[in-house]
């Protein structure tokens, strides 16, 4: 089975939509003259949901509830496994820098990665970890909101105002 890999963007979670990443699209119903939307069946964390396909633009429309289902942020990195051709797909949700930032502060804003690691299986056992957390933390860092401290302890040094963008 194929599997795809993106990173939502905010338009997409504002619109409630996904474009699909154009290597996928030959997995995806195809254009057809007298149908221009296609029905596709999306399975996540056990749930199946009937969503439309738009042939013009490539993107899967009406995913704004799954979006608040599974709380996903712009950055979140979506993986779809076709499970059966131009019908139905599964999806699964990484962590978003969002997320992270939010467990941290969580944990008192000073934790190591190992702890929040933690806090995400517990809280959040349902998100697969396709991006280490360290490397959303090394993002935060890079964005000025978390600083490394020796020991490999993290520290919320900012407080967010915007969602957090991927680097």
């Amino acid at each position: 089975m194929e599997t795809y890999q993106k990173t939502v963007a905010p338009s997409e979670i504002r619109w409630g939509i996904l474009k699909t990443p154009k290597p996928m699209r030959n997995a995806f119903p195809k254009f057809n003259a007298l149908i221009r939307r296609n029905e596709i069946s999306i399975e996540a964390n056990g749930e199946t949901t009937l969503h439309m396909y738009d042939n013009d633009d490539g993107r899967i429309r009406g995913m704004r509830s799954l979006f608040v289902r599974h709380h996903v942020f712009p950055g979140h990195l979506v993986e779809i496994e076709v499970v059966e051709p131009f019908k139905k797909y599964k999806m699964s949700f990484g962590m978003s820098q969002e997320m992270v930032y939010e467990l941290l502060r969580e944990l008192g804003g000073k934790a190591t990665a190992e702890q929040v690691i933690r806090l995400i299986l517990k809280k959040h056992p349902e998100y697969s970890l396709h991006f280490t957390v360290e490397e959303r933390l090394d993002n935060l860092a890079h964005w000025g909101y978390v600083k490394k401290h020796a020991g490999g302890v993290w520290e919320i040094i900012s407080e967010r105002s915007l969602p957090i963008q991927a680097p």
